[in-house]
This record gives structure tokens, C-alpha cells and sequence, in this order.
């Protein structure tokens, strides 16, 4: 977690000695609607099988989504769940007893993660008024203006400024500018 930032949490929930879940946190400034807005992300959260742990989970964690929301300013909770976790996602939008305080859950977007597997070097090219190039630190300062000024567009960014997104950049670990691969146009544009 301390790739993606400086404030991070781990819940451990135990009853009788033994693991109920676990839940942790990264606190992150991001973009929200234009607006700066703190934000806890939920990242692998893991509850056992036992009857107990699942019935109870949203009980033991409202305290700390409080106790989260008051330390560190958080206006916002966030997480992202696989479509294929149908136990996670019935976690969340099953009916809800209103005698429970319960958090209320809101889908913000659906989207889908995209990955690009190929052949590159070996792959004919496809457009031939494109160049690609690894990065390098000579080209540090456009590739860094390219992401911000892309990024703008799009909500939970983090890359207010070339300095926030090279600080974030250089957590991590291994990190080389060489590891970028660049599409220019005819115009030596990313």
C-alpha cells in the first residue's frame, strides 16, 4: 500500500483468537467533479465463511469507516469489486433491515479493465504514421504533461500536477522511465 500512498490502514476483525476479516484502507487526494476531495480507498476485504463474521462485518466496520472519516478527513469511501465475486457483491446490494445502521452503498460506474497483450516488437505495424519509442528521461517532461493534461478528464485522477503524479511515480518500486512505451504521431506528438 505504500506504493499508492502514505496513508494507509489494516483492520484485522477477531473474535475468540481467531480471524473474523480483514479490511484495509489507502487515504488518497483525488478529483472529484472538478473539486479536490479526500478519499478511503477499501481494499482487500476478506471475511471467513463463518456465519458470525458474515452477519457481523458491516456491525464491527462502521466504527471504523467513523473513526477513519474524523483521523484523516475522509469525505468519501470507495472500492471496486470483480462482477465474477458474486458473494462480495451480494454483500453489498442485498435488501437491508432499516433497524440496522447500516452504510448505504451507491454504484458510482461499472467499467472494465483493459489490458493490452501483443507481440510488440515483432507486430506489423498497423498504422504507419505512428512511431513508438521507449521512454527515457528525455522524454520525462512530455510524458508527464501528457498524463495530466489526459487524466483531467477523467473523476478519482490523482495527477493534479507533474509533481504529484512523478511523486507517485517514483513509489515505485523498480520504477524506470524505460518501462513507458510511447506512441508519436507524424508530429512527434504522445
Amino acid at each position: 500500500y505504500g506504493l499508492q500512498s502514505d496513508q494507509y490502514l489494516t483492520y484485522i476483525l477477531k473474535e475468540d483468537n481467531k480471524v473474523m476479516g480483514v479490511v484495509s484502507f489507502i487515504i488518497d487526494q483525488v478529483m472529484i467533479e472538478g473539486k479536490p476531495t479526500t478519499i478511503a480507498w477499501a481494499r482487500d476485504l476478506r471475511v471467513s465463511n463463518d456465519r458470525t463474521a458474515i452477519l457481523g462485518w458491516a456491525e464491527h466496520t462502521h466504527p471504523v469507516f467513523e473513526e477513519i472519516k474524523k483521523t484523516f478527513n475522509v469525505e468519501h469511501f470507495f472500492s471496486t469489486l470483480n462482477l465474477s465475486e458474486e458473494k462480495a457483491l451480494n454483500t453489498f446490494i442485498r435488501p437491508r433491515s432499516q433497524k440496522r445502521a447500516l452504510p448505504k452503498y451507491h454504484l458510482y460506474r461499472k467499467f472494465q479493465l483493459v489490458t493490452a497483450h501483443g507481440f510488440y516488437p515483432w507486430a506489423r505495424q498497423t498504422w504507419p504514421q505512428l512511431k513508438i519509442r521507449r521512454g527515457s528521461e528525455k522524454n520525462q517532461e512530455a510524458l508527464l504533461d501528457y498524463l495530466v493534461k489526459s487524466s483531467k478528464n477523467y473523476s478519482f485522477h490523482s495527477a493534479v500536477s507533474k509533481e504529484a503524479l512523478l511523486e507517485k511515480l517514483e513509489r515505485w518500486v523498480g520504477f524506470d522511465w524505460s518501462d513507458f512505451i510511447i506512441a508519436y504521431d507524424n508530429n512527434d506528438n504522445i
